[in-house]
């Protein structure tokens, strides 16, 4: 850097940004753009971002500036401008999620025309082997479903044994669901 001209007056006279007049640009404008960019977005890191990208592209550009109130004027406006596309997409992207989470009529109808003739199928089933069945359904180990029902682990292998025989007859077509359920 020349001594004795500020960068700015470098500005005027070269009509483009040199690596020293970037330099105390960068140093001037960096913190202040900062703070201008949590008004729009409350995430530091989103907010530094923004800035370093706004200081990018002026880089990029580099020329066709008169005067460093013209290159302030461009890097407030930019940050502005990417601020705005950060909450713009942030809200496209709530959007989706929220879009995702909610479970729509279709998915009713699906979900119960699947699982009726399963619920129907265990009804047919013997109390007991019911009860083995639903206690595999829910997670529980053998042991577990032996203690509910106060017999032994044998009888629950035999219960499971006989639903499972039952169930592969009552649902041909659908065997699939019996793997996901009972697997």
């Amino acid at each position: 850097m020349r001594t004795g001209l500020k960068p700015f007056v470098l500005l005027k006279q070269a009509f483009h940004i040199t690596q020293d007049s970037f330099r105390y640009l960068f140093k001037k404008y960096y913190q202040p753009l900062c703070a201008f960019a949590r008004q729009f977005v409350s995430v530091r890191d989103v907010c530094e971002d923004t800035v370093q990208d706004a200081f990018a592209s002026l880089w990029d550009v580099r020329g066709g500036f008169k005067e460093e109130k013209a290159v302030k004027y461009y890097l407030y406006n930019s940050v502005r401008n990417k601020c705005l596309n950060v909450i713009r997409h942030n809200k496209v992207k709530e959007k989706h999620l929220n879009e995702l989470a909610l479970p729509t009529v279709d998915e009713g109808v699906i979900e119960e025309g699947v699982f009726a003739p399963i619920y129907k199928a265990l009804l047919d089933l013997s109390p007991q082997e019911c009860k083995v069945m639903l206690g595999v359904m829910h997670g529980h180990t053998n042991q577990d479903i032996a203690d509910d029902l106060g017999v032994s682990i044998n009888t629950v292998k035999t219960l499971r044994q006989r639903a499972y025989k039952t169930l592969r007859e009552k649902l041909k077509g659908i065997q699939w669901l019996l793997l996901i359920l009972f697997g």
